[in-house]
Formats: C-alpha cells, structure tokens, sequence
C-alpha cells in the first residue's frame, strides 16, 4: 500500500526561498574510460573504488545493457543482455550486487531489478505500478546505506509520455513500498535520515538540487535552476556535485561555496564521487559521443624546498645541496623552538582548497662537529597568508653527523586540520621548519648533549630533494 508524505503546498512555497550562490571555474584532469561508438552513461563506483558500472547502448541505439569496468577502463565486462534496455545501476554497499531498471516487463514501462554484481542470479524487485497512482515506470536506484532499501523515481505515465516524477522507496525483497514526495535522481544521505533530489520540472519548469528528511518533510531548496540536475553528495565532506546546462558544478551541503568544475557545455551529466572523493566519474561528449570520463578532483602538490626561500612543484637540478643552519639551541631555558627557515611557494600555485597535508621530508646534519651525540626535535608550520593551519614534530632525532654525504633522511607527518581554500591570487602558502634539543615528545630531556651550535637543513638538490607533499582539491 502506499504512502504519500510530502505537501505539493509546501513544496512550492519553499521554491521561492533559494539562495543566491557564488561561481568560480576550477580546472581539473580528465580521462576518458569508455569509447562506445553510440553511447555509455550513468556511472556508479564500486564502495573500493575499484570499479565502475554503468549502462551502455546497442544497436539499435536505443539497446542498453549493463557493464562494469575497472576504474580505469580496463577489464570492460558485459553483464546483462536478456532486457531490451536495461540501465540506471548502481553498486550495493558491500559490492555484492547492482540494482538496475530493465524496460519491457509491463509495455513501455521500467522495473527495479538486482543482481549480482557478476551479472548472476537476476531477481525482479517491482511487478506492477503503485496502488493509487498513474500505472508508472520505476527508474534510477539507489541503495541505502544498510543495502536494505532501494530509493527510486516513480514516473506516472510512459517512458513515452511522463506525467508526474516522484521519488520513493521501497525494501530489497519488494515490500514496503513507499511514495515521499515530487522529485526525481533521488539518493539517501546522512545514513539515511536524508534524501538529495532534484525537483521535478513537471511542477514549474524548474528543477532544482534540493534535501529533505527521509519521510518527505524539512524540505530545503538548495540552487536557483532552472536546469540543476542529477545531484550525488560525498559521504566524506558531504560536498554536492550536481549537472547545470551540460556541465558539473559542486558545492557545500547548504549550497554555498559554488564551483563550477567543467565548463565546456559538453553535455557533462550524471557526476558521482568516487568513495575517497578524489575522482568524480561521469558522462560527457567530450570525444564526440556520451562516454564516461573520470575527472581528478583531488591533486597531489609536491612543493620543493629551492634557494631564495621558495616553494615549487620544479624538482630539483643540482648536484650539490644547499643549506639553511638553525641559531644554537639549549635545553636550558624552556628549550624554545628555533627557526631554521620559511619557504612560501606562489599564490597561483595553491588555488582551490588544501584539504591534506601527506608530509615533509628534509635532510639534516650538524653545523658543528663537537655537537656529534646531540638529539634533536623537528617542528613543520604550514600557514595561509601568516596564519598556522597545520603543524607536525617529531621527536628525539639521533645519529646527525657532521658529514653531508652521510645528511639524515626525516619525515615529519601533519595532524588533520580543517579545509582551507586558496584563492590562486591573493593567498600565500608559506612553511616554517624549526627544531629544539630532542625530547621524549612531552618535554622531556631525551639524552644526549643538552645544547648545539645548530641544526642544518639540507635541500634542493637531486640527492636531497627536500619536499612538502600537500593535497588540493
């Protein structure tokens, strides 16, 4: 029996209530995975990341079955071939299997399907329309978090001749069927106490990304439209990426921080984040037909120490290693941390948001001899435009010798740190490397001698290529 839940009333007076959003252009990588000649849509990433599903024409073009490949393109596998058209799959959580809709079963119509996620034991979720309602076609499934519901589009009418979109539920093994409320491309977030959809364009011509509670309440409109389409929310930062007027946009949960992430209007559709967030798979035209690309939302940066204070992703040329001497240290006196240095790298170096920080390496020798047997303490700083974001030590640094060739590899980790956005323009990335006599890591005395001349930094050069690794999204 059904269930609707959701006021039409309320619905299109919260229409009205969008916010304005803010629009800036990042440019990311792009590979292309598939190449059919007619057309492959619809991506869904395996939970490991490994894989991606997605649905692919035939001839006649409009013939779709289900394949799956690995993530980056290899290893293409058909799945299905018994539906005329079989599309819209999606990965379970565990991986196990893939929910899809297959047309035919009841004239021009879709029902909801699972199998498993080798193409065997084919089970039929959906057998007839919903009581009550338009005799409908149930499309793009989606699972919940718990692999026990499957979330849904209802559309009444035809695939032919749609009438009203609305999104619903319903258990794995076919019972409780329930109706939310208009919409369409709906998918469960935040467990499953949430629901992302976009409106459904049947009701103003508008559609628009938008959450509401699990039983249809709490509606909350989160872009302006009119053509905000097919929206997928990172289970990480639970940032949004969502299809406008054939290109990808994304942006914070309560719809700020807009950020176009294509901008070439090459019908870029169905967008879904990877399960680490680095990669967004998707569909585009941009070889000619509908193909699934994968987009690199996340980058590596690595930053290298160099002469003149500077930070840059130019890997070192030099034979011989430059070198930074820290002023003398005591234990003595509260044992203050002492700069070594500070290193700041280029504003249009860092544009978007430093997310991660996956660690510094540095070589380290003495500036003087007698000070063989000291222990040292390492401290890295990271700052935005003066400003500490980040900081990471390590504690209790032995065997530093005098002699360059025999310079000591160490690795300083940062902790985690809230997201800091860089505009590519105005903001400064700078690093700050200081170091005190070794400790147990609580302030105590670690041994050794209890004062030095110094500690020296090695760097830029290619057998002491000094680095900072940073993550930008």
């Amino acid at each position: 029996m059904k269930k609707i839940i959701f006021s039409l009333m309320a619905f299109l007076t919260i229409l009205a209530t969008y916010s304005t959003l803010t629009l800036q252009t990042r440019a990311l990588s792009d590979y292309q995975l598939t190449t059919n000649p007619l057309c492959d849509t619809w991506p869904s990433w395996s939970p490991d990341g490994i894989k991606i599903t997605y649905q692919a024409h035939a001839d006649p073009w409009w013939y779709r079955n289900i394949w799956v490949m690995n993530n980056d393109g290899s290893n293409k596998t058909q799945l299905t071939s018994g539906g005329v058209v079989d599309c819209y799959p999606a990965f379970s959580p565990d991986g196990t299997k893939i929910a899809f809709s297959r047309w035919g079963f009841r004239g021009d119509r879709f029902d909801l399907m699972i199998m498993n996620a080798d193409g065997s034991d084919l089970q039929r979720v959906t057998f007839s329309g919903i009581p009550g309602m338009i005799e409908g076609t149930f499309e793009e499934p989606q699972w919940s978090k718990d692999g026990t519901k499957l979330i849904f589009v209802y559309r009444e009418g035809t695939t032919g001749n749609i009438l009203s979109q609305w999104v619903g539920t319903i258990n794995v093994d076919g019972s409780d069927l329930q109706v939310i409320g208009r919409g369409e491309s709906p998918r469960f977030c935040y467990g499953a106490t949430r629901i992302l959809f976009h409106t459904d364009g049947f009701l103003d011509g508008q559609e628009r990304i938008a959450l509401m509670n699990a039983d249809g309440t709490n509606v909350q409109i989160l872009t302006s439209g009119p053509n905000d389409v097919y929206p997928d929310m990172s289970s990480l930062t639970h940032r949004i990426i969502f299809g406008r007027n054939q290109d990808l946009y994304t942006m914070n949960e309560d719809g700020s921080d807009l950020k176009a992430m294509t901008s070439d209007g090459l019908n870029n559709y169905y967008p879904r984040w990877a399960p680490d967030e680095k990669w967004i798979a998707y569909s585009s035209k941009k070889a000619g037909n509908d193909d699934i690309w994968k987009m690199e939302r996340t980058r590596v940066v690595d930053f290298f120490l160099h002469g003149g204070a500077s930070l840059d992703n130019n890997s070192p040329t030099a034979v011989t290693a430059k070198y930074k001497d820290s002023p003398s240290i005591k234990f003595g006196g509260g044992n203050p941390w002492k700069e070594i240095g500070t290193w700041t790298a280029a504003a249009s170096l860092t544009e978007g948001k430093l997310e991660a920080l996956s660690g510094l390496d540095v070589w380290l020798g003495l500036k003087n001899s007698d000070d063989q047997g000291t222990n040292f303490d390492l401290r890295a700083e990271v700052y935005k435009d003066g400003v500490l974001v980040a900081l990471g030590e390590t504690y209790l640094i032995k065997g530093v010798t005098r002699n360059p060739d025999k310079a000591l590899k160490i690795s300083v980790f940062f902790g985690s740190f809230s997201p800091v956005d860089f505009d590519g323009t105005d903001d400064m990335l700078s690093l700050k490397i200081l170091t005190r006599i070794g400790t147990d890591g609580n302030g105590n005395f670690g041994g050794g001698h209890s004062s030095a001349v110094g500690l020296r930094l090695y760097f830029d050069a290619v057998i002491r290529p000094a680095m900072l690794a940073v993550i930008i999204a």
